[in-house]
């Protein structure tokens, strides 16, 4: 075997090892600024009630478990409905789950009352 045969038969593993390093990374990174964004808006938002309306389980390709819930922001007359994402594996989320129909503390920025978090899993998030 040459050895520009044997470059080629390695081009296609190097290539997918490239590709799985740069999206673990960016996954990463994307992972951490949304950690920031929802620790911002618990510390600078509005805190109100909230309804659960669901709350989806990870499957198939979606890891993260995400929390659906209705409240009204100050100031309107329709609910916003809201989605909490969980990063954290689901056996360590488990316990801190609301329940739907369940009452829950949010916190809302009022430019992006869409973008609201779920107070209680994002202070647990930041102490694991």
């Amino acid at each position: 075997m040459g050895e520009r045969a044997v470059l080629a038969s390695l081009a296609l593993p190097i290539i997918i090892l490239c590709l799985v390093a740069t999206w673990t990374a960016y996954a990463s990174f994307n992972s951490s600024q949304q950690t920031e964004r929802q620790l911002r808006t618990l510390e600078c938002g509005i805190a109100c009630r909230a309804t659960v309306v669901g709350v989806q389980r990870p499957f198939l390709f979606d890891p993260y478990t995400r929390v659906y819930f209705e409240f009204v922001p100050q100031g309107s007359d329709a609910p916003v409905r809201g989605c909490h994402i969980e990063r954290r594996a689901s056996t360590e989320v488990a316990m801190a789950l609301p329940a739907s129909g369940g009452q829950v503390q949010v916190s809302y920025l009022p430019e992006q009352p869409e973008c609201a978090v779920i107070g209680k899993l994002v202070s647990t998030a930041a102490a694991a």
